[in-house]
């Protein structure tokens, strides 16, 4: 079996008898909500990248799930997904996209194409998975972003006997990133979550009982927003560092973008990573920003973003009706057993050019409700909130019209307050946000709406340029 490194999640397996399969292809820049950049980008491209016999997604999020990448391939390609519940992310849009070989697998269920046998995991408290795949000779376990509990990565390295495991190693996490707090303390704590974020993805390399390890999942930077890059991820040769100082039995193997490593001939190859350090890698961040085409493009994007102006009645009509259909299908939106109990509160302050407008979102697990309501007065409810979420109102419009979606504006758009640590409340509540820009799509009244947004003069501004 031989892997080809794309770039960030992208991962080409060659069996033995040559199936060649691409795991979460992505050339297309920028994506999340035009904040993010691949980096270092993919040097794989024309017939070499598009002839592949079969492809997976991992999940939804845009540096794995990428339409406009997406549409160089053959419509007759099989695509396997993770099997969704009532609103699935993904399949509707390969579907109006006119693939047609869609293979939905459920959590543990195997595939076989050809002489790959292929395994997929899900983490059902979010829209992750991950997945396993042999041949004759070799088998290669994929993470992508999939944080599969404990058990279940133990459960897999007990099972399976895997040659080489691509590990997330990257702290994607918006904290403390887009968090409120004095940025000093922002220094601290990015130092403390990268630490933790290295110690986990070495464990979970224990917990697979795998002794060669790739880190994968980081290429890309917020390209619009280079305050953030003192608070960005490690790299892999952090990774690989970290690994080494600390003694662990794991060989943590950091290829360079496009490089092809040849699992029967592994012990013989030596590969450099992209960056040997942090200057490095910012040195070469700044010289992708002041590319005339990426110059270009932040400017286009700007200009279009000014266009969308926020309709309050739209979004709070939407929204409450989204509610109520989540509470309709509550154990299809949340189908993490661990969520029986608990309640969530999180107040959203749209920042507008005169006024600002309150609401107040609440999902109480036990109950199976959720609901959202304006607010009169927030100091009444800031003693009993858990999330504090801060927007301008343009990009509340943008959601509305589908331009964007929620996790869209993850990507540096909210500014966020929280009250104690990050919890299965809080990562659920992410996981609601996200659906629903999978609810107003499915919803006919919006037609025309989306109709005037992918084919309005503004936008066709950006996606002309873009293309």
């Amino acid at each position: 079996m031989k892997i080809r490194y794309y770039s960030h999640a992208s991962f080409q397996i060659v069996g033995c008898f040559g199936t060649r399969m691409l795991m979460d292809p992505w050339l297309h820049n920028p994506i999340y909500g035009n904040m993010v950049w691949q980096f270092p980008e993919c040097p794989v491209s024309g017939d070499d990248y598009i002839k592949q016999d079969i492809l997976y997604i991992s999940h939804d999020h845009p540096d794995h799930f990428c339409p406009k990448t997406l549409s160089i391939f053959d419509r007759n390609t099989k695509i396997i997904i993770r099997r969704y519940g009532k609103l699935n992310p993904i399949k509707p849009i390969l579907m109006d996209m006119g693939f047609t070989n869609i293979i939905e697998l459920n959590h543990r269920e195997t595939y076989v194409f050809h002489e790959l046998k292929i395994t997929l995991f899900c983490n059902y408290s979010t829209t992750d998975s991950a997945i396993l795949i042999s041949d004759d000779k070799n088998t290669v376990f994929n993470q992508n972003d999939c944080m599969l509990s404990d058990e279940e990565a133990k459960f897999i390295g007990k099972n399976f006997s895997i040659d080489i495991a691509l590990i997330f190693y990257s702290s994607a996490s918006i904290y403390p990133t887009f968090f409120d707090m004095p940025e000093p303390l922002k220094h601290i704590e990015t130092l403390k979550r990268n630490e933790v974020v290295l110690e986990r993805a070495a464990k979970y390399a224990h917990y697979l009982n795998v002794s060669k390890v790739i880190p994968c999942a980081g290429d890309c930077v917020y390209f619009r927003l280079p305050e953030t890059d003192f608070f960005a991820g490690p790299l892999p040769i952090d990774f690989k560092n970290f690994v080494d100082s600390k003694g662990y039995k794991i060989e943590v193997i950091t290829p360079p973008v496009g490089e092809i490593i040849d699992l029967e001939n592994l012990d013989n190859q030596q590969f450099l990573p992209n960056f040997s350090s942090r200057s490095e890698w910012l040195e070469s961040l700044n010289q992708l920003r002041r590319r005339k085409d990426v110059y270009k493009t932040t400017n286009y994007i700007i200009q279009w973003e000014e266009s969308f102006k926020y309709i309050p009645d739209i979004f709070y009509s939407l929204f409450s009706d989204y509610c109520c259909y989540v509470n309709q299908y509550f154990d299809d939106t949340f189908q993490d057993i661990n969520l029986k109990n608990g309640e969530i509160i999180v107040v959203f302050i749209v920042e507008n050019y005169i006024s600002n407008f309150e609401y107040c979102i609440q999902i109480d697990f036990q109950n199976k409700t959720s609901n959202f309501q304006e607010l009169i007065n927030i100091k009444q409810t800031e003693q009993n909130i858990h999330m504090q979420l801060s927007i301008k109102s343009k990009y509340l419009a943008m959601v509305s019209e589908r331009a964007l979606s929620f996790d869209d504006l993850k990507a540096g758009y909210f500014l966020i307050k929280r009250k104690g640590k990050f919890s299965k409340l809080e990562e659920a509540f992410w996981h609601f946000l996200s659906n629903f820009s999978s609810y107003i799509s499915i919803e006919k009244r919006i037609y025309a709406k989306k109709q005037q947004v992918f084919s309005g003069t503004n936008t066709n501004i950006l996606h002309e340029h873009l293309s």
